[in-house]
């Protein structure tokens, strides 16, 4: 019975990685759509920055080659409808939300959204409610170098933040100079892919308890198929 039992926790294990696994793929999926369609269809990464920096969070994901090549092509005969939606929402107060999507039926990723948020005490607000307290930024996100190199990474690509947890630096980048930053970053030796990211202007310190609830409700967002990102302001 315990080989039993042992072989059914494993299952179950491997049953959410693969669960896990699949949303990945679903998002990164939805990422490269998005890039081809909101980069006026170009499907040639080497013409289209978003979609170059796509495909490389979706290697770094561990999707095989075969499954970008093969979207790429099917993207290169029909125009997937899929657009960038930015919702903003506010709650558990003081609390607020930018919520990125990747959709094709924004109808109705708004009712998802604001189903989830409303049961966990938040809400969908008018844009300009949150987004007022961010900014867009180029992050990247850098782990295991001295802090020599980070100093000479940030003076490189001129940065105008910078923040250290543990091990990582974090570097911030007007997003504006997305490409020329990342050729910067990778003539330097750095590999890691950048991403777009809002950034709150000002953040706000709330209780281990509350904010045990926000991360609760950051993880129901991201179970959204069409959701790509969630940013606070904590």
């Amino acid at each position: 019975m315990s080989g039993h039992s042992h072989w059914s926790t494993i299952k179950r294990k491997k049953e959410a990685n693969d669960q896990e696994k699949g949303r990945l793929f679903a998002k990164l999926t939805r990422e490269i759509m998005l890039a081809i369609s909101e980069g006026g269809g170009v499907a040639d990464p080497n013409k289209n920055v978003r979609l170059r920096a796509a495909i490389e969070k979706a290697k770094e994901g561990n999707m095989p080659k075969e499954n970008i090549s093969r979207l790429i092509d099917r993207l290169k005969l029909r125009a997937e409808a899929v657009t960038e939606v930015v919702y903003e929402a506010l709650g558990p107060d003081p609390v607020t939300f930018i919520i990125k999507t990747a959709t094709d039926n924004s109808r109705r990723t708004q009712t998802d959204l604001r189903i989830i948020l409303e049961k966990n005490g938040g809400k969908l607000v008018e844009k300009g409610g949150a987004m007022h307290n961010y900014d867009l930024r180029c992050l990247f996100t850098i782990e295991g170098v001295s802090e020599e190199e980070i100093l000479k990474l940030i003076e490189s690509l001129s940065a105008i933040d910078f923040e250290k947890v543990g091990e990582t630096d974090y570097i911030y980048v007007p997003y504006t100079q997305f490409s020329e930053a990342w050729s910067k970053a990778r003539e330097l030796g750095f590999k890691q892919t950048p991403e777009l990211v809002y950034k709150a202007k000002l953040a706000v310190e709330i209780s281990p308890e509350e904010e045990a609830r926000v991360q609760e409700l950051i993880e129901k967002l991201e179970e959204v198929d069409e959701v790509t990102a969630v940013f606070v302001n904590l």
